[in-house]
């Protein structure tokens, strides 16, 4: 058994097995001794899965191998992959995608700096679709609620798709569309994206 109360193979629980029924323990002692064993793994792992949802600094908490993403605009497809074990882009200004899909890989985590956000208009698109155990994250740099913009959709695109995100933090008063994490405005056209299996949370409205 590992320190974190998970069993590393199959061979370890034989091992556990072994050393129990050997003991002076009876048969219905060694049942519940594994019982609680296998029920302190599964706790630890779901405990663990609960901070990884929620709390980023669990396992995400270095930034210093993190891109820098500067550019403003985007009018061309453009795909951010998956590049460390720890905050892949950092966001320091408006990112107007105009233009093209931009794409957002599994596992990523991009954090932003204090007023920045993303705009998706109406020729552009946002395309984050993460997985189980890859959920893509859009946080604050600096972990404040209500630092960052949000993602505001002006576009009615359908690969406007936001699946296994995690959002939190944003809904800053600099945004004119509003304070939120996400916003879908409607101003002279209409606006939408397919959101599922994530979470939105800690903003300032």
């Amino acid at each position: 058994m590992k320190s974190d109360g998970s069993f590393g193979s199959m061979s370890d629980m034989k091992k556990i097995n072994s050393v129990l029924v050997n003991t002076r323990y009876g048969v219905s002692e060694t049942k519940i001794w594994i019982a609680f064993l296998l029920f302190l793994a599964i706790s630890s792992c779901t405990k663990r899965s609960e901070e990884e949802l929620h709390n980023i600094s669990a396992y995400r908490p270095d930034a210093s191998q993190a891109q820098l993403i500067e550019y403003t605009i985007v009018n061309t497809s453009i795909t951010l992959d998956y590049r460390v074990n720890g905050v892949d882009y950092i966001i320091s200004r408006d990112l107007n995608i105009d233009q093209g899909t931009f794409t957002i890989q599994p596992g990523v985590t991009i954090m932003f700096e204090d007023g920045a956000g993303i705009l998706v208009n109406e020729g552009g698109a946002l395309k984050a679709i993460g997985s189980q155990g890859k959920e893509i994250y859009f946080i604050s740099k600096s972990g404040k609620r209500g630092a960052w913009k949000g993602i505001t959709f002006l576009s009615d695109n359908a690969a406007n798709v936001l699946s296994h995100c995690v959002v939190k933090e944003a809904g800053s008063s600099l945004n004119s569309y509003g304070r939120a994490n996400i916003i879908v405005a409607k101003n002279n056209h209409p606006a939408s994206v397919e959101i599922s299996y994530s979470t939105i949370t800690t903003s300032d409205n």
